[in-house]
């Protein structure tokens, strides 16, 4: 569920990549352009990444740090070994060096939460 002051452009993960793409930064770099793609859709779109594996990919990180002082709002939810674990609270959050190469890529002002279904500050670490 969405707000209309806060369109949602939900992205899933649900595998870790090949080698090669991994290797090659491919997989960053998809990743990061449609963060970019959907980042400019509407002035207050909220981009919704969800990791359904396990395993947080590695490319993940590395395409917020190719996004590094872009300014996206970007939330992110895991489906960890240990639980849902999210970028924004409410709800457990990610390690802090995750968030941190997630916050250089952020904005701090409001995000739409998925799972919480409603408008929350962006990180600021």
């Amino acid at each position: 569920m969405s707000n209309p002051d806060f369109p949602v452009v939900h992205i899933t993960i649900s595998a870790s990549g090949s080698a090669a793409a991994i290797i090659t930064g491919k997989a960053a770099g998809l990743l990061a352009a449609a963060i970019d793609a959907a980042n400019h859709l509407d002035l207050n779109v909220t981009v919704w990444i969800e990791v359904t594996q396990p395993r947080m990919p590695l490319f993940v990180a590395e395409a917020f740090d190719r996004l590094a002082g872009y300014g996206a709002a970007i939330v992110l939810t895991h489906a960890s070994w240990d639980g849902i674990l999210c970028s924004h609270p409410p709800g457990r959050q990610l390690p802090r060096t995750f968030l941190e190469r997630l916050a250089k890529a952020s904005r701090t002002g409001k995000v739409w939460h998925p799972i919480a279904h409603r408008a929350v500050l962006g990180i600021d670490i």
